[in-house]
């Protein structure tokens, strides 16, 4: 039997890009949004580079389209093209997302003609599995994208989708406080992303909210102590 070649998609923008596509951006808080997502951009290269596959990285400089839905459709086909048989496509809004996600999509597009979905809280997704035979440029380029109706466009031309389970997609402030109790971090680098956030929203979200504040020093119990020193 054949092996199925498997890659993985990473479709993202520089870190400048996308804070100032989430409106994260302002005078006085630029170079601090940058930072922050510039970590998460990270986070998402290390835990894609975890899985034995290839990495194909569309930043905006490989990207083609004049919105999202044509870039992203773009980016799958010329994927395929290299003669790819599955694409596992993510990006850089879930931090939520790890490594099992990526192996369990691989796993099933290597045994099945499923199309894998991982599904945010928003309506949007935050993986895409995909074999080269469902793939139909036309169906890709009509989607919701970039909505909360997603999920829903997808059902309807797609019936046989394999989900996993809901990630926190980074679209605003309260998305990061609700993702940060989840992530596997060390507790010093708990505090200085916390310290980020907080330099860069402080100018954005005026004044913020007495309760975000509060659970910063509660979600700080939740969080792993940094490895002994032998």
């Amino acid at each position: 039997m054949m092996t199925k070649k498997t890659a993985i998609l990473l479709f993202n923008r520089s870190a400048h890009e996308e804070a100032k596509a989430k409106g994260y951006l302002s005078e006085k808080s630029a170079t601090k949004a940058v930072k922050l997502i510039q970590y998460l951009k990270d986070q998402t290269h290390q835990t894609a580079h975890r899985i034995n596959l290839p990495v194909l990285n569309f930043d905006s400089k490989k990207q083609k389209g004049e919105n999202f839905g044509a870039r992203i459709t773009h980016a799958i086909k010329t994927s395929f093209e290299k003669g790819y048989d599955n694409l596992i496509i993510i990006g850089i809004d879930s931090p939520g997302l790890n490594y099992r996600h990526i192996h369990k999509a691989k796993s099933i597009l290597e045994t099945t003609e499923k199309t894998i979905l991982g599904p945010a809280h928003d309506g949007g997704v935050y993986l895409i599995g995909i074999n080269k035979s469902n793939f139909c440029e036309a169906e890709f380029l009509n989607l919701a994208w970039q909505t909360e109706d997603l999920q829903q466009s997808w059902k309807k031309v797609d019936s046989d989708i394999e989900w996993l389970n809901p990630l926190i997609d980074i679209d605003q402030l309260e998305d990061l406080f609700e993702f940060l109790p989840k992530f596997d971090i060390t507790l010093s680098h708990f505090h200085q992303l916390i310290s980020i956030i907080l330099k860069v929203f402080k100018q954005i979200y005026l004044p913020l909210k007495i309760d975000l504040l509060r659970s910063i020093s509660i979600l700080s119990f939740g969080f792993r102590a940094p490895p002994q020193l032998a």
